[in-house]
Formats: structure tokens, sequence, C-alpha cells
């Protein structure tokens, strides 16, 4: 496949068993050692403000890592500790820390200190596939805000070579942006985004047809 460029707009329709692996890989654990109540853990009579997502794809053989939101900072758990997490993954791709996360006001997009309040028709992922390259673009307002090109990560499928959407981090996401679910599934009442990113600037849309 040389050159192939794929793009969607947010609230296509889609397929429907990918989205359904975004819905199983994001569930809150339950049953949490860490004692779980209005948002906060006690741990040895100290409270304190959890604000994590789990890394994407991580391997059963390493210890879980987790990335706390208001800080950026990576926390290593240990493979016994249980703890309930925001609802959203993210990924290190060279210097940049990428993700998305639930809110009460909708899916925020991540990339380092850089945080976009998602609208449908508001933005546009751009997927191009190349033979062993694949670009990852993320256009929003006045043009390119992310652009990253990574080796791309196949599967045989019906006689073919076709992207892993299911551990290909920027082909999951792609997909996934397509359901008229995701916006739902990614608005979380009581997840307030400004507890989340606390003193942080949101990027926001005021015209939500720009990509309309």
């Amino acid at each position: 496949m040389n050159g192939t460029i794929i793009t969607r707009v947010a609230d296509n329709e889609s397929h429907a068993h990918f989205f359904w692996l975004a819905l199983r890989c994001s569930e809150i654990v339950e049953g949490a050692r860490l004692y779980w109540s209005n948002g906060f853990h006690s741990l040895g009579g100290m409270a304190i403000k959890m604000r994590l997502i789990r890394r994407f794809k991580e391997s059963l053989l390493h210890k879980p890592v987790v990335l706390e939101l208001s800080t950026l900072q990576e926390i290593e758990l240990d493979v016994r500790t249980e703890i309930p997490c925001c609802r959203g993954f993210y990924i290190n791709v060279g210097s940049k820390r990428i993700g998305i996360v639930a809110t009460d006001e909708g899916p925020v997009l991540l990339c380092n200190q850089d945080k976009f309040l998602l609208k449908k028709d508001a933005f546009r992922f751009i997927l191009q596939q190349n033979e062993e390259i694949n670009t990852f673009t993320f256009m929003w307002k006045d043009g390119v805000k992310i652009q990253i090109p990574y080796v791309r990560s196949l599967i045989r499928s019906n006689g073919q070579w076709i992207d892993d959407y299911i551990f290909d981090f920027f082909a999951w996401l792609y997909e996934a942006a397509e359901s008229h679910r995701f916006f739902a599934y990614y608005t979380v009442p009581g997840i307030s985004i400004t507890e989340l990113f606390p003193d942080q600037t949101i990027h926001r849309v005021e015209n939500k047809l720009l990509f309309a």
C-alpha cells in the first residue's frame, strides 16, 4: 500500500467490534486494594486524589504503569496493586506522551502539556499509510497540531496485511473516534475537567463545524 491517506471525521459510522475493544479495555478496575471513596484513595490513613490513566496495552509480563494527569508523571504500580483509573489510555512516542481521557465535558486528547477538548466536527484524525510507515495527524482549528510517523504494526487478515487496530494506539484511536458512541463513552459525569487538569489550559473550539 503506497501513500494511502485515510481521513475520517469523528462522528462517522464505525466498525462495531473495534469500539467494543475500546470499551472492554477501558473498564474501571473493581475490588481495588486501595479504598475508593468520592474520588479519593486512602492509603495508610492518607487521602490521595487520583488522576490516573493506564498505559495502552500494557503487557501482563510487566508491572502496570499509569500516568498521573496533573503532572504527566508515570507511576509504576506493584503487580498486586489494583487501583481504579480514569477512562482512557496513553502511550509514549519519542519525547511525546499522547493519550485520551474521559471527562464530564467529553474526550480530552493529551499531547504533553497540551490538552484538547474534542467536539464533533471540530477536529480530524488522519492516518496516512505507506508500506512500512504510518503517519498519524491531528487537525485542529488552524492546522496540524500533532503529526507522528511510526513503524506500522501489521497483521494478516483474509490473505491481506492490514494495520493492527488492537495493539496500534493510533490506528485504534483513529477507528474508535469514528463511532457515534465515542463521545458518549468518553463523557463521564462527575469527572471534572478542571479537577483532572488543575490550573492548566484546555484548548477548546467555539465553531463546532470546522470539519463538517
